[in-house]
């Protein structure tokens, strides 16, 4: 079984195509992966935030700790790249059961059902 990509979108902007940060340095864009099985019905969110290394700087300036989980790092926004990058990662997901994929694509992004338990 493998995933594929329902919808990459950000709740914060409407048209990542044409989007550009008012800083093009410091930047910090919370994305939404919506995935399924590929060819498959069903779809799990995966959320996870496009950061740039100015941005990081601002956030350990004053001895703050940040957690690089669910991050992806480039130095200037361009969606084009990472709907690239996110096409690769899903596109390489692959197990015998939904779960096994969700659970790999979970390393992108924070997965809906993370930590959920019956």
């Amino acid at each position: 079984m493998r995933a594929e990509i329902k919808n990459l979108f950000s709740l914060n902007i409407d048209d990542l195509e044409r989007f550009a940060p008012s800083d093009p340095e410091v930047f910090h864009i919370p994305i939404r992966l919506i995935a399924g099985p590929q060819a498959g019905e069903g779809e799990e969110s995966f959320d996870f935030e496009v950061c740039s290394p100015g941005w990081l700087a601002t956030e350990v300036a004053e001895g703050k700790v940040v957690l690089l989980r669910h991050r992806l790092l480039m130095k200037s926004f361009n969606f084009g790249a990472v709907r690239n990058f996110v096409e690769r990662y899903v596109h390489g997901c692959e197990g015998a059961t939904w779960k096994e994929v969700a659970t790999k694509l979970a390393k992108l992004g924070l997965w809906e059902f993370e930590d959920y338990q019956e």
